[in-house]
């Protein structure tokens, strides 16, 4: 199939960097979803061409990376700090 025409969307985002691997696999680069405690439920779809399907994508908001600090706290404006 031709693969420039493969999209992939989550929770009605596009995913970004979108690689077809195989006729059976693809990676794509997931978008941001709100801040969050709890985790969201939302839809997958891969559209290739004309046919389109969904499944169920849940993004977990203990998997979501937090920054917790910075060091050093402070630097000379001239950067490289």
């Amino acid at each position: 199939f031709n693969t420039s025409s493969v999209s992939v969307t989550i929770c009605n985002q596009a995913c970004q960097s979108v690689s077809v691997i195989s006729n059976t696999q693809l990676t794509c680069v997931t978008p941001s979803a709100s801040a969050s405690s709890t985790d969201r439920a939302c839809s997958l779809t891969v559209t290739v061409g004309s046919l389109s399907q969904s499944v169920s994508y849940i993004y977990q908001a203990n998997l979501t990376a937090t920054i917790t600090s910075i060091s050093p706290t402070r630097g000379g404006t001239g950067g490289g700090t």
